[in-house]
């Protein structure tokens, strides 16, 4: 059966160069169809997995500001610039920025992962929410729900 039509393979000449034959098949498509040198096959790229609050607030805390240290201007995270002040005000002896601080702690010595994911994924992060709401004068969750 070497002269039946169905045993013919397609063949498609490489346009570089005449002399030769490309067998075209599975895994084989015409030179034509190929991707070209340089080209991705995905021009769009991968989609970007939707924000979670948690990946906004994370971005806020990380955004830089500028502040005054020891008389120079200095650049910092926002969160690192929150921490430092919390820590002024518990050395100065304010009772709900110690307690805040020493939970803070440790909620990351008990996740030793040291990320923002951590900080906001802790079981007793509401008593960190409310002990930062209280050090920053306000109502607690609780003391709001109570009434």
């Amino acid at each position: 059966m070497t002269g039946d039509h169905n045993d013919a393979k397609p063949i498609s000449p490489i346009p570089d160069n005449a002399d030769q034959e490309y067998e075209v098949g599975y895994g084989k498509p015409p030179k034509a169809n190929q991707f070209k040198p340089g080209h991705s096959g995905n021009p769009k790229g991968k989609r970007k997995r939707p924000k979670t609050a948690a990946d906004v607030v994370e971005k806020l805390l990380q955004q830089k500001v500028e502040v005054n240290a020891g008389g120079r201007k200095k650049r910092l995270p926002l969160l690192e610039v929150l921490l430092r002040t919390i820590t002024t005000k518990a050395a100065k002896g304010d009772l709900a920025s110690a307690r805040f601080l020493l939970e803070l702690f440790k909620s990351q010595q008990e996740g030793d992962t040291g990320t923002m994911e951590s900080i906001l994924s802790e079981a007793d992060s509401d008593e960190l929410i409310e002990s930062f709401i209280e050090m920053m004068g306000q109502p607690t969750l609780s003391t709001a729900s109570d009434e």
